[in-house]
């Protein structure tokens, strides 16, 4: 299949920008505090849910153009966004594999939890329930922005 993925790539980039913003934002809203030492009071366990969201809503945005351009579409019923992880992991004949499925299960428990902030209140936010994914917040970002970052160079290379 040949196309000008300039698009996509500029579009992913632009994505791969604002992940970083709220990267930024995290580690302000962090200031050095072990997640460990939490609870913190309400305005920040919100604003740190927030981020964590905003994270996986970045990355299923980036996954949802890929799925658009190389793949016809997303997949559809109940449990498409979990769907759209597991494509990810597939290579097709248009396009190397997005990420692998240690990186499918880790972005996983972000889903799960985006489902609940989007969902719950923002009083039913439990510090305990978030602290797993704040303490690997960053490490979660850089596999994920590296992983996205090699597949457009692999098609920057086709």
């Amino acid at each position: 299949m040949e196309m000008n993925q300039q698009p996509l790539n500029d579009t992913i980039r632009t994505h791969l920008e604002k992940l970083n913003t709220e990267h930024e934002r995290f580690l302000e809203l962090m200031d050095g505090r072990d997640p460990a030492a939490g609870p913190f009071d309400w305005r920040h366990t919100e604003n740190v849910a927030n981020r964590l969201h905003n994270f996986y809503m970045g990355v299923e945005h980036i996954f949802e153009r890929i799925a658009k351009v190389y793949d016809g579409g997303v997949p559809g019923g109940d449990r498409w966004h979990q769907s759209l992880l597991k494509q990810m992991t597939e290579s097709t004949e248009h396009r190397p594999a997005v990420i692998d499925d240690e990186l499918r299960a880790l972005l996983l428990k972000y889903l799960k939890f985006r489902h609940f902030a989007r969902r719950g209140y923002v009083v039913d936010l439990e510090w305990k329930a978030m602290v797993g994914l704040v303490e690997n917040f960053e490490q979660d970002l850089v596999a994920t922005t590296e992983a996205i970052e090699d597949f457009v160079s692999q098609l920057d290379q086709t």
